[in-house]
């Protein structure tokens, strides 16, 4: 690269190599055509000259479709580009702090910034007048700038001043006498000004086995997360403690006097990278230590579309206003279904909170928008997932139910999405709140004034326009083009499809059914014992509902409902019986029958009860065709009768086949033994004169006077105590 009266001229290879390897065929052929252009039709963009056998290009007559097609900077940031080329990260500087043991955690950051500052004082004013900078100081607020983005933790210059205060030493090693030809001594007397003067020298110094225990059991406690400093001073209570009972007990027992080290050794030993790792969970959490510390595992992305689903609930971090509390409100949660292979969204669901029921409603909608069902499905451990109807509805969509590891959000690959959808779509809303997984950078970031001032002045939207505008976020992600691939979400989804079609499986009614159909009843904990120990288990116990002849009449949505069965089939068998239903939430217009779990069946089909239309009584008020409905209906309820009716004969005629047939008499009401045994006994107690009498009063004369026709014949003769005049039975 070359600058002469602030033009930056560059050669082919040195503008190929600002953009990524993929481009630069591209980009060279451009080049290439740009230049015969110019040369033969007298284009006035790329304007090329020839320098030192060299042919260099114009940067400033580059087009600018060009420069916005591949992403080429500016001339000022190709400027600063350039510097960031030209430095180099010593090798003695990185030696030298990695050697130190107050500062070798930070080796690399503090060469890298050595190389800086030594290349800033090499660089004359001659040297910066062809890189294009009027004096140094230009160059010096370039350099500062750039070296302020590089996040160095030790690094601290907040202007012009300081940046040449930092830069003295390593002057002194390109001025006179040295000019350039530096010893190495001399260069460490520079870099150690980039030490912090609070450092000493303790090289000597040494931790015990216990003493290192007790500073990372102090280090480590996760209610103070004390600092260095005053994990230092704890540690050195207890260490004179220590030191004081080896005194006393003359060595016995207690700490040495090596046990009293200084600050500097204390931190070196803590911020080493090992013990940092030994403390860092319980110091800060489990899931910040698999943040920082875990090994990421390499994966494949689902190889055709619908392989995966993946799904998970978000705040919209977006201020909305709802017109009926008057109240300004940003936390509209959406449930999204995405497809692991292409990114496409598939299905969402809006609502206050993340519940069973966004669940069920993201779900169902990405299998009516899609057509199909997903191989597998991979979720969190939230507990609205994690509940009974959840469970049970995504068991019926996939065989393969693979919840994430509880805080592990890498395994997830829709935690990266939310990303890209918030940093591509979503914060050009107004009144875009930001999103934690953006990052934590101030560009990251809203500006928390703004977003004051648009809910000050009522400029954020209200909440029916929200919502409709979230369904249109993602319309435009399904439709973006993917810089990646070339092509958007939803073409890729619809060509793997097609790639793809033996390995997909469709969505059926039968599914839609067994997913997001509800059955009602109760979820209830039982105790079980399993391998000899008592366990709770939670059942699920259907609500039984009885077929009456106005029908089933459940409560659904606090209202109540008929269904019956227009079948006169059914109605002649199953009336009095009860049956458990599933009717679909959003539109119960009618149930499926089930008993035991098993869906009840007529002739091979699964019996359905519908509403039964309710017919005028007056004549008048019939509609069109009312009138052959009902006499239809009639006919129905006669077909019932006559297959109750039918199926009565049949049986009766069976039986009088087979000789089986009985009439409902005394001769075959009972035993022949016991019929043969009261007749005996009957006729004994006749002979025997047992008077079988009614109670009645004894002063009366006439007591047995009623009696008498029962026991006694009609012969004019027969009196009381003749048994020769007794009726034979």
């Amino acid at each position: 690269m070359v600058v002469k009266n602030n033009i930056v001229w560059l050669s082919t290879r040195e503008l190929v190599e600002q953009v990524p390897a993929e481009f630069q065929a591209a980009l060279e052929e451009t080049i290439n055509k740009g230049k015969y252009r110019n040369r033969n039709n007298g284009l006035e963009s790329w304007h090329h000259e020839k320098v030192n056998g060299e042919v260099l290009i114009n940067y400033n007559t580059i087009p600018e479709p060009t420069l916005a097609k591949y992403d080429l900077p500016d001339p000022a940031k190709l400027m600063k580009r350039n510097i960031e080329q030209l430095f180099t990260t010593p090798a003695k500087a990185y030696d030298y702090f990695l050697a130190n043991p107050d500062v070798y955690e930070v080796a690399r950051e503090l060469s890298e910034t050595a190389g800086w500052l030594l290349y800033m004082a090499s660089v004359s004013r001659s040297h910066a007048a062809a890189m294009g900078y009027s004096s140094l100081d230009h160059l010096y607020e370039d350099a500062k700038d750039l070296m302020a983005a590089k996040d160095w933790s030790k690094w601290k210059c907040n202007s012009i001043q300081v940046f040449k205060r930092k830069l003295k030493p390593f002057n002194k090693l390109f001025k006179k006498p040295l000019n350039g030809n530096y010893s190495d001594q001399d260069l460490y007397t520079a870099l150690d000004s980039l030490i912090s003067k609070k450092y000493g020298n303790n090289n000597s110094q040494k931790l015990g086995e216990e003493q290192e225990a007790l500073l990372v059991q102090i280090y480590s406690e996760p209610n103070a997360k004390p600092s260095l400093e005053q994990t230092y001073q704890m540690y050195l209570r207890t260490a004179n403690e220590m030191v004081q009972a080896y005194t006393a007990s003359n060595g016995q027992h207690g700490w040495s006097h090596k046990a009293i080290v200084s600050y500097s050794t204390v931190k070196h030993f803590l911020m080493s990278k090992e013990v940092q790792q030994i403390v860092y969970a319980n110091r800060h959490g489990k899931q910040a230590y698999r943040s920082k510390y875990e090994m990421v595992t390499h994966r494949e992305i689902a190889s055709f579309a619908n392989a995966m689903w993946v799904m998970d609930g978000t705040p919209v971090h977006r201020y909305y206003y709802d017109p009926e509390s008057k109240g300004n409100y940003a936390r509209l949660n959406v449930f999204v279904i995405i497809d692991a292979h292409s990114w496409c969204v598939l299905g969402f669901f809006v609502s206050y909170k993340e519940t069973s029921k966004a669940v069920k409603g993201a779900l169902r909608s990405a299998c009516n928008l899609s057509g199909y069902v997903p191989h597998q499905i991979q979720f969190d451990n939230s507990s609205a997932i994690k509940s009974f109807d959840a469970q049970q509805c995504l068991a019926a969509l996939s065989p393969s139910l693979t919840p994430a590891a509880v805080g592990n959000s890498r395994s997830k690959v829709i935690e990266p999405w939310f990303k890209h959808f918030n940093e591509q779509v979503l914060k050009f809303r107004t009144g875009f709140t930001g999103s934690p997984v953006m990052g934590s950078k101030i560009d990251s970031k809203p500006n928390p004034e703004y977003i004051a001032h648009l809910v000050k002045t009522k400029q954020i939207v209200p909440i029916n326009k929200a919502i409709k505008e979230i369904h249109e976020d993602f319309t435009i992600w399904n439709y973006h083009v993917m810089k990646k691939y070339g092509k958007s979400p939803l073409d890729r989804y619809k060509a793997s499809i097609e790639s793809s079609i033996d390995k997909q499986r469709p969505y059926t009614p039968q599914l839609e059914l067994e997913a997001f159909f509800e059955m009602p009843g109760d979820l209830k904990t039982v105790k079980l014992v399993e391998q000899g120990k008592s366990v709770n288990r939670k059942i699920f116990i259907p609500q039984p509902y009885e077929y009456t002849t106005k029908g089933i009449m459940p409560t659904i949505n606090n209202e109540k409902m008929i269904f019956s069965v227009d079948s006169p089939e059914f109605n002649s068998r199953y009336l009095g019986e009860k049956f458990n239903i599933k009717y679909d939430p959003a539109a119960p217009e009618r149930v499926y029958l089930y008993k035991d779990n098993d869906p009840v069946r007529l002739n091979g089909e699964h019996v359905v009860a519908s509403k039964p239309e309710r017919f005028h009584q007056a004549l008048v008020d019939r509609t069109e065709g009312e009138g052959r409905r009902l006499h239809d209906h009639l006919k129905t309820k006669d077909k019932q009768k006559e297959l109750a009716e039918n199926r009565f004969t049949r049986y009766v005629d069976l039986t009088i086949q087979n000789g089986t047939y009985t009439k409902a008499v005394t001769e075959n009401a009972f035993d022949k033994e016991v019929l043969n045994a009261a007749r005996a006994h009957m006729l004994e107690q006749i002979v025997n004169g047992d008077d079988f009498r009614l109670d009645q009063p004894h002063d009366s004369e006439h007591q047995t006077k009623d009696l008498s026709r029962f026991l006694y014949s009609n012969t004019p003769n027969a009196k009381p105590g003749n048994n020769k005049n007794l009726k034979r039975f």
